[in-house]
């Protein structure tokens, strides 16, 4: 329980005192908010880092390792499964609300044009299709770089932690506290909303 403690406390303190910071420095509005929640989400791993440095852990077990042999289905739904959702996401809310659909963009159209910028006919599918395919196939990939941050810290080090004490079903609900305790700052900032 003493390294849980250590990787908690040191987690704790520096994600909550970035993120006070940047609450009394124009919250999610400041011009660094998303380098600032780029950098909180790398910090699990650094607590985890600098836990296993000062209990003297050492490091043949960091993180999580793949493991891609017999679960590559696995591995290519975790990777398209969240764009997949999200698409069917946006096709039920437009069956539910038919009048907000505008196949033409018109209203993106015309923050451009506010902006002073001419956009020649067309172009506003170009640039769905192509953020479309960029969501569908980079997104994942330029997300792991923060998102591995939490896995580590979270998953690959607390939830064994817990495990070794604890069932999974409890090690998993105290995990999911503290990880929701952990997001308390930034979504009394009002991130989710």
């Amino acid at each position: 329980m003493k390294r849980i403690y250590i990787f908690l406390g040191i987690c704790f303190a520096l994600t909550w005192s970035l993120e006070f910071f940047m609450m009394a420095n124009g919250g999610l509005s400041s011009t660094y908010s998303t380098v600032m929640l780029s950098a909180v989400m790398l910090i699990p791993a650094l607590s985890t880092i600098a836990t296993r440095l000062i209990t003297k852990e050492g490091f043949s077990n960091f993180g999580i390792k793949p493991h891609f042999k017999g679960n590559i289905r696995y591995y290519l739904a975790a990777w398209f499964l969240p764009s997949l959702l999200i698409a069917a996401g946006a096709v039920l809310y437009f069956l539910l609300f038919p009048a907000h659909f505008d196949p033409t963009m018109s209203q993106i159209a015309q923050q451009y044009q506010s902006l002073g910028l001419a956009l020649p006919e067309g172009s506003m599918m170009l640039i769905f299709l192509s953020q479309l395919l960029m969501g569908f196939f980079l997104g994942p990939l330029l997300n792991i770089i923060t998102t591995s941050g939490e896995e580590i810290g979270w998953r690959g080090y607390l939830l064994p932690k817990l495990m070794e004490k604890y069932s999974p079903r409890l090690s998993v609900i105290i995990s999911g506290t503290i990880w929701g305790l952990w997001h308390a700052p930034i979504i009394a900032m009002g991130h989710n909303y």
